[in-house]
């Protein structure tokens, strides 16, 4: 089970309001690298962008708890929850702003990275997915956000840490899989996802975020962003 205290990190990050300091002096300097200016409605819009990244983490967490439950191979899958929830509790070192918006935005990463690494060597190790849904297919807005050499260095954390005995234990278990766990960020299988909102947001305010590119570019909308 996620500890209150993870939870109760995550909160307290995301309402401190100074937590966002570092965060809006990141989205500045990506701005200026594109000409572009941002005003106090586009910073709030990112914030909670950013707020709604977090959290879905936190969500992604809590369904994968309960997919492995309904499976019965919750011990197969606590070593990566535990190792998820450290990252919030115990932020790396190289992690910047570790009490702010900003830091817990690369623990998310870190959470989602893992959480990602973990199902791409379940499909090596038994021709499936550990999860039936990409678990972090917001990894290259998110490298947007934070940058690709944090980014970068967030992802090699992330592998070191799933190849660590606690969390290999559950490569082990592996045949108690019968296929992958249906759990993902979302909170129903309808509306958009939150990379797609995230580059409308961005696109409408002048900000480009894929930093590979999208086979299909969603268009500019209203500046109005749900959490």
């Amino acid at each position: 089970m996620i500890p209150s205290m993870v939870r109760n990190q995550i909160e307290s990050s995301l309402s401190a309001h100074k937590g966002r300091t570092a965060f809006a002096e990141r989205l500045n300097a990506i701005a200026e690298d594109q000409v572009v200016f941002l005003f106090s409605d586009d910073l709030e819009g990112m914030f909670v962008l950013a707020e709604r990244y977090v959290r879905g983490t936190l969500r992604l967490m809590e369904n994968c708890e309960i997919a492995a439950q309904q499976a019965r191979v919750e011990s197969m899958f606590d070593p990566l929850i535990d190792a998820c929830g450290r990252f919030f509790l115990h932020s790396h070192p190289e992690t910047p702003d570790q009490k702010g918006l900003l830091g817990i935005v690369c623990d998310s990463f870190l959470a989602r990275s893992l959480l990602a690494i973990a199902s791409e060597r379940m499909q090596a190790v038994r021709g499936f997915p550990l999860l039936a849904t990409n678990p972090h297919s917001e990894a290259q807005v998110v490298r947007g956000l934070i940058g690709a050499t944090l980014a970068d260095r967030l992802h090699q954390i992330a592998e070191t840490a799933h190849d660590s005995p606690q969390i290999r234990f559950y490569t082990n278990s592996a045949y108690l899989l019968q296929g992958p766990l249906r759990a993902s960020a979302a909170l129903n299988e309808w509306g958009s996802a939150w990379e797609d909102d995230a580059i409308r947001f961005a696109t409408s305010i002048g900000l480009k975020l894929d930093p590979v590119g999208r086979t299909s570019d969603p268009q500019p909308v209203a500046r109005q962003i749900v959490l």
